[in-house]
This record gives structure tokens, sequence and C-alpha cells, in this order.
């Protein structure tokens, strides 16, 4: 049954087969929903360069192994979806954080999303890029064995399902009731990103070799 609080449910072996790695990682077909995240491809991604550093030799340029914090303006389809900069948050009406500071990565470490650390290597202090990350670059496309239906019965009166209601799998995983039946409850665990082109503003505020 689902809990008033947690709604977390038990997903059967569907959740099992739509190739989902541990929390902290996606698949190749996305399925972590937070912001740059975990995948490992190195293609496709438009990049143009709006301003640079100047004056900033080979030593200060972007390498794998690189430990770097950057700045960020996630967009898709004209919308903010996420940044790391206040200002942009508060003018995009994002819900607001605790804190607001550059992200920190290792570059190679595959922790941000492929198309995201790409544009970063060969970066020099300082510099702004603009990124463009097809779906196989960023989330993934959508995978349709991550849309499963749940018996309604599994619900407790306290907890009606509604459409648009995020839950959670007993692993971690947060998903979206994206429709209601009579007797069955549809929840997609697709990111919200997947199958979407991100366009992603970048600046470099440090580097550690």
């Amino acid at each position: 049954m689902f809990s008033k609080t947690g709604l977390v449910f038990v997903l059967f072996a569907a959740l099992l087969v739509m190739g989902c790695t541990d929390a902290g990682n996606s698949s190749a077909n996305g399925s972590t929903r937070t912001a740059p995240v975990l995948i490992s491809t190195q293609n496709s991604v438009q990049v143009s360069i709006n301003a640079t550093n100047g004056g900033i030799g080979m030593a200060g340029v972007v390498k794998n192994g690189d430990n770097v914090t950057v700045d960020y303006l996630g967009t898709t389809e004209g919308k903010v979806f996420d940044t790391s900069i206040e200002a942009e948050a508060k003018k995009a009406g994002l819900p607001p954080r605790p804190t607001y500071e550059p992200l920190p990565f290792t570059v190679g470490a595959h922790q941000v999303v492929p198309g995201f650390e790409n544009a970063v290597l060969g970066m020099k202090l300082g510099e702004e890029k603009t990124a463009v990350l097809p779906p196989k670059d960023a989330y993934g496309e959508k995978d349709p064995r991550a849309i499963v239906q749940v018996p309604r019965s599994m619900f407790s009166n306290e907890s009606e399902p509604q459409v648009g209601l995020e839950v959670q799998s007993p692993q971690g995983y947060p998903g979206v009731i994206t429709n209601v039946s009579k007797d069955n409850v549809t929840v997609d665990f697709n990111s919200p990103m997947a199958g979407k082109t991100l366009t992603f503003k970048i600046i470099v505020r440090s580097i550690n070799k």
C-alpha cells in the first residue's frame, strides 16, 4: 500500500528491466532526475564560445582529471529548468535552493552528463560557453519500459492517486503519475529531461590540476 507521505510502492520486475543504475547514476536511457548527471558518450555537441578570459595560457585549460567548478544555466524549449545562479533561478521562478554555488565535479569521472562534460574540456578560467546537447548526450531518449502500470489497489485511502503526483520506488527512483484509471495507475520513471535537447550556458569558475 502507498503511505500518505512517501507514496512508496513495490514496482515488481518492471522497474528492474528498464535499465536503471544505482542512485546518483543514470543509464543511457536517462533514469535520473537531477541536473547534469552521468552517462557516457562523446558526440554531437554543438558549441559556441560567447566570451573568453584573455591572457590565460594552456596551463589554465580544462583537461581530464581536473577538478573544476562551473556556474551554469540550463534551458530547454525556451525555458530555464536548472541553474546554479540565484538571480537566474529567481527570474525563472524556480523553487528556491538552500544555497547557490558553482557546480563542482572531476572532468572525466562521468559525474555529469557527457555533453556537459565534453563542453567544459578545453575551456579556460573565466571562459563562458554555450553548449547545445542532443538527448543522447544528455538524459537520453524516453524509454517506454520506464512507463509502468501499478494496480490502483496498492494506494491507500489516504493517498488517492492523481495525475502529476510524484512517487518514489523502494530503490529511490522518482516517477510521476501520468494516468489514473479505475483499476490501474500509470507511472513514468523517465527523467523529465529525457528526449529533450538541452542548452547550457557554462562559466568556468575554478580549475584545480
